[in-house]
């Protein structure tokens, strides 16, 4: 039976950023992806489906991102679901405010899609480590789900493929470094000096797993 793929709700004002974030998350994240227009819609939402994580945008007429926050966490079926904020609001002064409000981390606009998918599924593998370990029980279906090496190596490729130069992405190259965990892919990334750091993003993420 195929695995269940996990869910985010992902709740922001602006169409044109609802359909390019959910096409990213489910096309190169393999999550199950649904969209809000507002906040009253996005709690609405989050008690019918019951996501893995919510994604929220901070600035929303209406009831804005702080406010579904703090809803979400005086409401005892909702108070668990990780929340990241996803917003253009990149002061200091803001971020420390949406983690101060209990958010489990903060994206800023523009948004990096392709290593967005890894780090949302290290916050969806953490919320299920802290959960399970409150409870006092061993790893659920959901948390170990969100943790395992096969949907790990999955979107650590999704995510490290377009970043390597042409010569580089042959699926056996890949391969060897994604087989010896984070450590192996950050080597590969010092190894062929990609610009950027997307590559320890999805070793966090193999970290994360291979401590399970």
């Amino acid at each position: 039976m195929a695995k269940q793929r996990q869910s985010i709700l992902y709740v922001d004002d602006d169409p044109d950023h609802r359909r390019l974030v959910s096409t990213a998350l489910e096309q190169h994240g393999g999550y199950d992806v649904t969209c809000a227009a507002n906040g009253e819609e996005g709690l609405a939402a989050a008690r019918r489906h019951r996501p893995d994580l919510m994604l929220l945008d901070m600035m929303m007429p209406g009831a804005d991102g702080l406010s579904v926050l703090q809803r979400m966490q005086s409401d005892a079926d909702l108070r668990g679901t990780p929340v990241v904020f996803l917003t253009a609001r990149a002061l200091p002064g803001d971020v420390e405010r949406g983690m101060a409000a209990g958010a489990s981390d903060y994206v800023t606009k523009p948004i990096d899609l392709l290593g967005l998918g890894a780090r949302l599924a290290a916050v969806i593998c953490k919320a299920g480590r802290a959960a399970d370990w409150r409870d006092g029980r061993p790893m659920t279906t959901r948390s170990s789900g969100a943790c395992s090496r096969a949907s790990t190596s999955r979107r650590a490729r999704s995510v490290a493929l377009p970043q390597l130069p042409a010569a580089w992405q042959a699926p056996d190259r890949l391969d060897n470094a994604l087989s010896r965990g984070g450590d192996g892919v950050v080597q590969e990334h010092g190894r062929v000096r990609v610009a950027n750091d997307e590559l320890e993003r999805v070793a966090d993420v193999w970290r994360v797993a291979r401590s399970t």
